[in-house]
Formats: structure tokens, C-alpha cells, sequence
């Protein structure tokens, strides 16, 4: 049973409460302060009726006291000396509401109840937050990584498209994840499309399926990503890296609930939450004519930014302990934690890479170390990342475009360590292009 303390200086009023509530609460009646300093010091209140003039001592002063120990105790103010103002300052000091002497029975029974359930849901809410960082591994307490739990856990269980922003690195797919198995569609398929890894002749037989003989190869028919993902989420990652045909077909599934596959005339219905990625700025994308402004609208309705490493620099300690641990469970380390000279450096530096440029470095450091603690000298980044300082590529006047274009981008890939990510981000091409274009050159996939 819950626990209920009846706070009045009136024993009629306590008694009346007392017989109003017995079967329902453990009541706790406290008459005077000594009372009350000695019952607060040994029981712990869910809620609190608590009179507003109690003796010659403001209630709104046992207020703050009731909430400085027990922060998630309900308290309504009773007061036969009702105000606005009085009512403002009970709720601004944490009250939960008041009410009015002389009292009802009815509706403080009501009054209490709607409190009990106020203080359940804010319980639930709590520990839905807590599993889905503990769950999805999204580690953070800063203000705007906050922002992104409070978002995830109000849009998982509603029926809208979302549209995940930020660099990359910043984990877009842990928060796509977290919507999807946090949500109402948790036991329903998730099906993950990376759209910059697809070429783009692939993209629309992989999205939308094919039938038998729609093109040379296609021995058997073939369902899609959206048909696999029928009654659960499709996760869109880099969606702003997909061709302008595909968009339109994309659209389609959105504004009719049905896909069309590849050498079929007949359109098959598909119940789908879209979550989509990119780390572009999409309104920009729509401006210069790369991606839809009808799709950028469908998909934007309820957008989530995650802010880069860069911008959460309190968060660095909580994933550097994290990827420390990870690292001992990976690879059998017995590192116990980071100096605090080693901490500073990291929370000075500046990520291209976000937290995954982190993860790599931790992972790094705690491989090289041999003393329990990380130390400055076990931290190495990646070489050749400064790209302000940039390398020339001698081509001979009379080369062919193919041949410049071939050392160039092989050029570049050396440059940065083989990250294709950045390569395409400094020659201003696409990560798909660059993946078809080494495959062209290398025959690597």
C-alpha cells in the first residue's frame, strides 16, 4: 500500500481524512512539528496532504522541506484561505495542486488517486528513459543529448515518419534502433537499408523487390526491404544519397501504403514506419535540386538533431569510461580508467569523427597501455588527419581523365587512412560514388 501522510494541526480534520482513506493507504497523521521531524526521519511519503497554515509555520516552508528529502513525494496544499497567488507559489515550490477547506470527501479521494497515477507515470517514464540508454548503448547526460532521449521516448510509440539528422559518427542508427525497439512496433521487423551502399541501379529492386524475369539474373521473384519491413520500421540510413527516381518511389509508399515491385504491375499494400538518417542538410539538398521537397516534407515530420562530439564536450568522460569498458569485454584488457591529464587532452580536441573517432581512440589507448590508467602518451590519432594541411598528387600534362581521376581519389584514400567516409567528403563526392568508383579501380568491394 502506498503511503499517506496527513499533515494538519486540526485532529477533526486528520480523523475525517483518516476514515476517508484507511483501507486504501498507510496513514501517517502529523499534528505537530515534532511530529512531523520525526516521522519524515523514518517514512518515506508517496503522497502528502498538507495544510498550508499549519500552526504559526507557513506550509509552503514544510513544502521544501518535503521535497528536499523526498523529491518524488506527491504534495497537495489544503488551505481555507485560497488565492491565485497561493496557488502559483504551491505549484512553483513542487506542489502537485491544492485544495479548497471545507473539505469533500469525493474529491480529495479523487484528488489523491489522480495524484497517485501522476506519480506512477512519471516513475515509468524515468525508467523508460534509463533502458533506453542503458539498452542502446547511448551514452550522454549533456542538455542536448538529453533533448534526443526525451525525443525518442515521445515519438516511439506514435505512427509518424522521422527524420534523424547529424554528422557522421554521432550514432544515428542507435537512436533509429531505439525508437523502433522501445516503441509499439518492437516485435515486428526491422529491416536497415544503407542507401549509400547500394548502387544505384540495385537500390530500387533492393527497396521495393522484383519478380521472376523483371531483368537479366532475377531466376526467382524477390521481396523488398519495404514488404520485409510490413507492420514494423524500415530504417532509411544517408536517405540523401538516393537517386531522384527512387525518391518518387519512396513517396509513393508513403502517400498509398503500397509498393509496386520491379516487373509487376500489381501494387501490394505494406503497413511501414520510415526512419530515415543523413548527415546533409536536406533543405539545402531540396534547394539545389538533389532530393524532393514533397518527400523532404513527408519524411521531416518529427526531426531529431544530434548534435556533433564537438557540441557536448561534458559528455566525454561518460564515454570514455564506457568504451574502456567495452574495450576489456572486446579484448581482454584490464584497464581501470583514464588520468586525468589524458581526460583533458581528449575534451580539447576536435572531432571530425565523433564518437566514433573517440571509440577508436579509447579502443587504441587501452591496447597500447600497460599501466591500469590511460596516459597521454597511450593516446595516437589517426595520421594525416589535419586537412587544412593539404597534399598535392603530381599528374603528367597529356594523362587521360580516367588516369588523373584513378590517383586522385587513391591519393585521397592514402591521405586519410583508407576512410572512404572522408575521402568522398573532401573530393565533394558521394560515399556511393566512391565506394562504385574503388570497386572500378581496385575491384574491391
Amino acid at each position: 500500500m502506498k503511503n499517506l501522510f496527513i499533515i494538519d494541526d486540526e485532529k477533526s480534520i486528520c480523523n475525517a481524512l483518516m476514515f476517508t482513506f484507511e483501507n486504501e493507504y498507510n496513514i501517517s497523521i502529523i499534528n505537530n512539528m515534532l511530529e512531523f521531524n520525526s516521522i519524515l526521519a523514518k517514512s518515506v511519503p508517496d503522497v502528502v496532504l498538507l495544510d498550508l497554515k499549519f500552526g504559526q509555520i507557513n506550509g509552503l516552508d514544510l513544502l521544501d522541506k518535503i521535497k528536499s528529502l523526498y523529491q518524488d513525494a506527491v504534495v497537495i496544499i489544503m488551505t481555507a484561505y485560497g488565492t491565485i497567488n497561493t496557488s502559483i507559489d504551491a505549484i512553483k515550490k513542487g506542489a502537485y495542486d491544492y485544495i479548497l477547506k471545507p473539505l469533500d470527501p469525493d474529491t480529495v479521494k479523487k484528488l489523491v488517486s489522480d495524484a497517485i497515477l501522476y506519480q506512477e507515470s512519471k516513475k515509468i517514464k524515468s525508467i523508460r528513459l534509463d533502458n533506453i540508454k542503458k539498452s542502446f548503448n547511448i551514452i550522454g547526460q549533456s542538455p542536448k543529448i538529453q533533448k534526443v532521449y526525451s525525443q525518442i521516448n515521445r515519438v516511439k510509440d506514435v505512427n509518424v515518419n522521422v527524420l534523424i539528422c547529424g554528422e557522421s559518427g554521432t550514432g544515428k542508427d542507435l537512436i533509429a534502433r531505439a525508437i523502433h525497439y522501445e516503441g509499439v512496433r518492437k516485435n515486428k521487423p526491422f529491416i536497415v537499408v544503407n542507401c549509400a551502399a547500394i548502387p544505384q541501379n540495385l537500390i530500387e529492386s533492393e527497396l521495393f523487390g522484383y519478380e521472376k524475369g523483371a531483368f537479366t539474373g532475377a531466376d526467382k521473384s524477390k521481396m523488398g526491404a519495404f514488404e520485409l519491413a510490413d507492420k514494423g520500421s524500415i530504417f532509411l540510413d544517408e536517405i540523401g544519397e538516393m537517386d531522384l527516381y527512387c525518391q518518387a518511389k519512396v513517396l509513393r509508399v508513403i502517400q498509398n501504403k503500397e509498393v509496386v515491385p520491379v516487373g509487376s504491375g500489381i501494387a501490394r499494400k505494406v503497413d511501414v514506419r520510415i526512419i530515415a538518417a543523413t548527415n546533409k542538410d536536406l533543405s539545402e539538398e531540396v534547394k539545389n535540386t538533389n532530393f524532393r521537397m514533397d518527400l523532404f516534407y513527408r519524411l521531416n515530420v518529427f526531426p531529431i538533431n544530434i548534435a556533433p562530439l564537438n557540441e557536448r564536450v561534458e559528455d566525454i568522460p561518460l564515454l570514455v569510461n564506457n568504451f574502456i569498458y567495452k574495450a576489456n569485454e572486446l579484448y581482454g584488457t584490464n584497464i581501470q580508467g583514464i588520468t586525468n591529464e589524458a581526460l583533458n587532452k581528449l575534451k580539447e580536441r576536435k572531432y571530425v569523427g565523433n564518437v566514433r573517432e573517440l571509440e577508436n581512440i579509447i579502443f587504441r589507448a587501452c591496447i597500447l597501455c600497460d599501466d591500469e590508467y590511460i596516459s597521454v602518451d597511450c593516446l595516437q590519432y589517426e595520421q594525416n588527419e589535419n586537412y587544412n594541411d593539404k597534399e598535392y598528387v603530381s599528374i603528367k600534362i597529356g594523362s587521360s581523365l580516367e588516369y588523373t581521376e584513378k590517383e586522385l581519389i587513391l591519393s585521397t584514400l592514402n591521405y586519410v587512412n583508407g576512410n572512404k567516409a572522408k575521402a568522398a567528403k573532401l573530393l565533394g563526392i558521394s560515399e556511393r560514388s566512391i565506394h562504385y568508383k574503388v570497386k572500378n579501380y581496385l575491384g574491391e568491394n
